[in-house]
């Protein structure tokens, strides 16, 4: 393609002859259009190689993204502008207000459709990539391609893992490179059961990866998607089994310190189906800490904070672009619960704007209208993971998984983790029968219990340092407070003898 059509949405008062001539000169086809030229466009067959959109403008602009994400849904979206942290939909580059027309190449040259050409030609299977062999592509996203590979040994031993290799349009971009470090780096500092291992990170050819734990199973995505499919929803146990070693590796992720025992403060905050897997054992791994930061660091006013995470498990204040804490993470995992437990999203709305009020706002759906039936713990435990106001949520994921465990051990389910397992490999091969085996094993559970975190008498010590209550039998007090009367009546006997 000779010259590549970028399309320029609702944002002519950027326009300059200088930025004109050198979009030109570097070979693009930029038109500049209003938004209610943009259904019209698409429907004139023209593909664009992306979009640059005026970030001031979103709510007009909107619709035309709509109708070209509808022909593609992958076209790069450029944002123009100074609201990047307002805008509502996944966003691929930022272009500061004021930037000069080197800039606007900088921020645009990395979606050339010849780097992606480039990139299709070598992913045949079999692709020897540094010292792995890309056996198959597992998924694609707005930042990576996730490879089942295999690690060639010269013993003839070929470790099975996966490779997370940045997109050619990426590879340019310092944020992004930045953000695969930071994840291998971090790695080197987890070491946890439900946590997917890091093993290798490198360049080349110009292109940084990662090589990690390979995940026999799939995502919560996939896994949500099928119950859909099937007209089923997870089973209250086994959502609860699942989130309770999610929130256990959230635990020891937020605890974590450095070599020096310094706490790090850890907040992940990109917590959603897609970032958690299950093995075929019923075993869950948190992946992808690429944009895991400090808790309470100052907010990043550049363009990528807006990729921050996915807009429909964002706490309302991650979707504000305020600091957040560990609580965040948490608010994110009861959305995901909520999910599998419906399979529907916890915010409802028309539109995206609608959307992102409700996100704000904290105006999540009350899981007893979505799910008749839902236990009373598990309505509790929702409704505390999902309070807007941080005070109100669970102190930490600790005490989450403590009460989604009592929640269980009430039920007294014997075969819990053989019938996780068994829906786990019926779900995964989308099996008919997987209804008739939920309706069989779970239809007749109903639970109510008190749980760890509504017992002010039971109260666990604090695991960030806070003093444990004294646990007092409920008896004691009114037992001293007779043993005090009777005293005083026996000492008025004797000293009016």
């Amino acid at each position: 393609m000779k010259h590549p059509l970028l399309l320029i949405l609702d944002a002519d008062e950027f326009r300059t002859k200088e930025l004109e001539r050198a979009l030109q000169l570097k070979g693009w086809s930029a038109r500049w259009i209003g938004s209610a030229d943009g259904p019209a466009v698409t429907e004139e067959g023209h593909a664009p190689s992306a979009l640059v959109v005026n970030s001031g403008r979103g709510n007009a602009s909107i619709r035309s993204i709509r109708a070209f994400r509808n022909k593609d849904p992958f076209i790069p979206l450029i944002l123009v502008g100074e609201n990047a942290m307002s805008f509502p939909m996944v966003v691929d580059a930022y272009i500061p207000h004021g930037a000069t027309p080197d800039a606007w190449l900088a921020a645009i040259t990395p979606f050339w459709p010849s780097a992606v050409q480039s990139q299709a030609q070598q992913e045949e299977t079999g692709e020897i990539f540094s010292k792995y062999k890309l056996v198959r592509k597992i998924a694609s996203g707005g930042m990576a391609d996730i490879y089942q590979a295999e690690q060639l040994e010269p013993s003839g031993f070929n470790r099975v893992l996966v490779i997370k290799r940045l997109l050619p349009r990426r590879q340019q971009n310092p944020v992004f490179v930045k953000a695969l470090l930071d994840e291998a780096n971090l790695a080197v500092l987890l070491d946890h059961q439900n946590i997917a291992r890091v093993f290798d990170f490198g360049v080349e050819l110009g292109a940084c990866y990662i090589a990690m734990e390979y995940v026999d199973g799939g995502s919560l995505r996939a896994m949500i998607d099928k119950a859909k499919e099937l007209g089923i929803t997870f089973p209250e146990p086994i959502a609860a089994f699942l989130i309770t070693q999610a929130a256990g590796a959230l635990d020891y992720f937020h605890r974590r310190r450095d070599a020096g025992g310094q706490a790090l403060n850890l907040v992940h905050r990109d917590i959603s189906p897609q970032n958690i897997l299950v093995n075929m054992e019923g075993a869950v791994k948190l992946i992808d800490f690429g944009i895991a930061t400090a808790a309470n660091s100052a907010p990043d006013q550049t363009a990528e904070t807006a990729l921050h995470g996915k807009l429909l498990y964002m706490s309302p204040e991650q979707s504000l672009g305020s600091s957040v804490d560990h609580r965040s993470d948490i608010y994110s995992l009861g959305l995901v619960l909520f999910e599998m437990l419906t399979t529907e999203y916890c915010f409802n709305a028309d539109d995206e704007f609608g959307l992102l009020e409700k996100i704000r706002g904290g105006i999540v759906r009350d899981i007893k209208k979505v799910k008749l039936g839902v236990s009373k713990p598990m309505a509790r435990i929702l409704s505390k993971t999902l309070q807007k106001n941080l005070s109100d949520r669970y102190g930490s994921a600790h005490k989450m998984a403590l009460d989604l465990k009592s929640y269980l051990d009430h039920l007294k389910l014997n075969s819990l983790e053989s019938d996780v397992i068994a829906f786990v490999k019926m779900l995964h091969d989308v099996h008919p029968q997987t209804r008739a085996f939920v309706e069989s094993r779970f239809s007749h559970i109903h639970s109510d219990t008190v749980l760890p975190s509504e017992n002010i008498n039971t109260s666990a010590p604090d695991e960030r340092g806070g003093e444990a209550m004294v646990t007092r039998p409920a008896w004691i007090l009114p037992t001293i407070s007779i043993l005090a009367t009777l005293l005083a009546y026996l000492f008025w006997i004797s000293i009016n003898a």
